[in-house]
């Protein structure tokens, strides 16, 4: 049996095709090394902080200067009623306020005492009598003769106690402050609340009525009474990465039990993870 001799050009013809072959491939595999995708994502930012202190949802906080008109107080009215705090956004939020309270006489400035509700030790003050015989000397003849020195000291004595017993009744109407609440803690300057607040949450109650009592006495005529009531709040979500809240002026004067909830409170809104 002969043998099929191949000559070299058929060969060189055999590899020349594979070549192009692999050429073509190649030029088309390579059309598709180059690539594009893209991702797009739109947050809407959480609703805006508001506060507000008001009676109740829907009434606003009664002062004299909205109850009455064209008078002044007396004893018995109400100088300012029911104070409540009212968040107005869902987002949690760190409340901070205080109570200013500042009365003022002809002279400046009246310093009150402590409180003192059940008014231990403090002596009610009585009228004298201006026709006691402690005043009036009768002579022989019958005549009689009002004694002005022992009624001069008797009202002056009598005014030194009315104004020792009207700075403890407004004392006592005045003690207003968060001091005592168990709900708020002193930061370094203010007093914040120990938990934080959002719309959902019950109105935080700061005092019922601030009312005049009906026992003050002349002696308090012309006083002025100031009372001023300053809430604020900041979202508890503004916090850094380190841990602190980034807003210095919070973050340098919150006690540290509410630097503790607002971290707690952050670790705890951080998104789940995806799944892979």
């Amino acid at each position: 049996m002969k043998t099929k001799k191949i000559s070299w050009q058929a060969i060189a013809i055999v590899v020349l095709a594979l070549v192009l072959i692999a050429s073509i491939a190649l030029g088309v595999s390579g059309a598709w090394f180059q690539d594009k995708d893209a991702v797009q994502q739109t947050s809407k930012m959480g609703e805006a902080v508001t506060i507000r202190l008001a009676e109740d949802a829907t009434h606003d906080v009664k002062t004299w200067s909205n109850m009455y008109t064209n008078t002044k107080p007396y004893p018995g009215d109400t100088i300012m009623g029911k104070t409540q705090i009212i968040m107005g956004s869902t987002t949690p939020s760190v409340v901070r306020g205080k109570i200013d309270v500042k009365v003022t006489n002809k002279d400046g400035d009246v310093t009150l005492p402590a409180a003192n509700p059940e008014m231990t030790g403090v002596e009610k003050p009585v009228m004298p009598d201006k026709s006691a015989d402690t005043y009036w000397t009768v002579d022989e003849n019958g005549n009689s003769t009002f004694n002005t020195e022992a009624w001069n000291t008797a009202l002056e004595a009598y005014k030194t106690k009315c104004q020792t017993y009207d700075k403890q009744l407004l004392a006592n109407m005045l003690a207003v402050t968060l001091a005592g609440n168990n709900q708020w803690e002193k930061g370094k300057s203010t007093y914040y609340y120990l938990k934080t607040l959002a719309k959902d949450t019950n109105p935080i109650l700061l005092f019922n009525a601030l009312e005049l009592s009906t026992e003050l006495s002349n002696q308090v005529a012309e006083w002025t009474i100031s009372v001023k009531v300053s809430v604020e709040a900041i979202q508890a979500a503004n916090i850094t990465a380190d841990g602190d809240l980034g807003n210095a002026d919070w973050r340098d004067d919150m006690p540290d039990a509410l630097k503790t909830l607002v971290k707690e409170h952050n670790t705890t809104r951080k998104p789940t993870p995806a799944q892979p």
